[in-house]
């Protein structure tokens, strides 16, 4: 039988997937390649932000680069590439920058 109960969880794993296939649809309009040495820096809601620590992993594993809230990276850096992205009602601004 399949539980077909949707919950927060099952939102947030939804929210999570929108999150990374932006990253990747951003990477992919930005002619940059898996192989390209980049990290993701992302500014959204808190919301969004909860959603994205809580299913790093998942986000991890698909985009395969690190991924953290700009607030949280202090160092001066090189945008490679940016844009927006829609994850349901929440937006997320999204900068790829030399590892």
């Amino acid at each position: 039988m399949i539980d077909d109960t949707y919950d927060s969880e099952v939102e947030g794993l939804h929210y999570a997937r929108l999150f990374a296939a932006g990253i990747q649809r951003i990477r992919k309009n930005s002619w940059l390649h898996p192989w390209d040495k980049v990290q993701v820096l992302h500014e959204s809601n808190q919301y969004l932000s909860d959603i994205a620590e809580t299913h790093m992993p998942l986000i991890h594993k698909t985009v395969r680069v690190h991924v953290r809230p700009i607030n949280e990276y202090v160092d001066k850096y090189e945008t490679v590439a940016g844009g927006m992205i829609t994850v349901g009602p929440h937006k997320a601004k999204i900068i790829f920058i030399k590892a």
